[in-house]
């Protein structure tokens, strides 16, 4: 009886024994559990921070690669408009040059169209104008000449006007409509004046003969109808 309690009472006191023992414990394990949820969580926020940022990382580099990708368009489109403003360069300075070459001929057309100009003032002044054409119209006491180009030019004829036909001397009224004419001329009032015609016609002029002849066309003193008439002293 004795033996059965004290068995029992040492049974009792183990099982004591280790729930204090149990007890003790408990404070700890908790704890080990605790830190080992706040180390997962801590590894599960550090991956997700690692991945946030690897993210954040090929983000950047796409932004980097984007940048440059800027830069060379930009380098591209500096190197364009360089070209570009060279061309115009090249351009304004080829207009630059064609205009001086321009000025530069125009002042030389004006100094020769002066230099014309004064020639035949001088030539007007000192009665060496002369002027050429064919003859439109002829009177005794005026001249119209019509060059190849240009205007026609009307001439005064005075009796002092020296009038050539074909190399022979000749009168106003032999001039006629037709003819080819040069004219030496001076201004001397509102109308240029002829001082000498030299006329062309092209024509025979038959000069004055000793000898006999027949018919009206071919008389002895015969003459054509630039020099007058004439009595032939031919008999018919």
């Amino acid at each position: 009886m004795r033996s059965w309690y004290a068995l029992s009472s040492a049974g009792l006191l183990a099982m004591a024994g280790c729930a204090s023992q149990k007890a003790a414990q408990a404070p700890g394990a908790q704890r080990a559990e605790a830190a080992q949820k706040s180390s997962e969580q801590a590894l599960k926020s550090a991956k997700e921070a690692q991945k946030k940022a690897s993210e954040a990382q090929q983000k950047s580099a796409q932004q980097q690669q984007e940048v440059q990708k800027a830069q060379a368009r930009l380098q591209q489109a500096q190197g364009k408009a360089q070209q570009e403003q060279a061309n115009a360069q090249q351009m304004q300075a080829e207009a630059n040059r064609v205009t001086r070459q321009g000025m530069e001929e125009a002042q030389r057309s004006q100094q020769v169209a002066l230099g014309a100009l004064k020639q035949e003032a001088e030539r007007v002044q000192s009665g060496r104008a002369h002027f050429a054409g064919a003859v439109s119209e002829a009177s005794g006491s005026a001249l119209s000449i019509t060059p190849a180009t240009g205007d026609a030019m009307t001439f005064r004829i005075t009796r002092e006007t020296q009038v050539l036909i074909d190399g022979r001397k000749g009168s106003p009224s032999q001039i006629e409509a037709g003819d080819d004419a040069r004219v030496a001329y001076e201004m001397n009032g509102p109308q240029p004046t002829a001082t000498s015609v030299h006329v062309i016609t092209g024509k025979v002029i038959s000069g004055s003969s000793g000898g006999t002849g027949s018919g009206s066309a071919s008389g002895a003193s015969g003459s054509s109808s630039r020099s007058g008439s004439g009595t032939g002293t031919g008999g018919r």
